[in-house]
């Protein structure tokens, strides 16, 4: 959502360029000749001022954007909890230990823990992706 936008690109541009004047500032012999060391200090902290404030500035970009994804997932389910509230959607082969047991198994009916309900789907639909993927060091790579 952020990312898409002007700004963010132009914030993510800017720390880019900010990011590499300070290396050049700091590595830069023939800049390092022309002035003196008090005024190249004062210079490259101005840089990272600016660059700490424009990671600021992302950072909040960033959190926007999750705060909407995340109100997004919660009406998805909230809406699918209610359309399928008390109804099977699968049966394990196995019965499920503890903690995951109360999650496949909330909403339904009777003592079989084999039955598998919806609320329980939606967090392993989204778990499991994630863990394969930091798992085998896919990165942000999308199944």
């Amino acid at each position: 959502m952020g990312s898409l936008t002007n700004s963010y690109k132009s914030l993510c541009s800017f720390i880019d360029k900010a990011a590499k004047k300070r290396e050049t500032t700091k590595t830069d012999s023939s800049f390092a000749a022309k002035i003196t060391k008090n005024s190249r200090t004062k210079k490259i902290g101005r840089i990272e001022n600016r660059l700490k404030e424009s990671s600021g500035d992302l950072s909040l970009f960033k959190f926007k954007s999750s705060v909407v994804i995340a109100l997004v997932l919660f009406v998805i389910l909230g809406l699918l909890s209610s359309m399928f509230e008390g109804k099977i959607v699968a049966k394990l082969p196995f019965k499920p230990f503890g903690l995951v047991m109360k999650m496949t198994h909330r909403g339904l009916q009777g003592e079989d823990a084999t039955y598998y309900s919806m609320v329980g789907e939606i967090p392993s639909c989204i778990g499991i992706p994630k863990n394969l993927r930091e798992s085998q060091n896919f990165g942000s790579v999308w199944f």
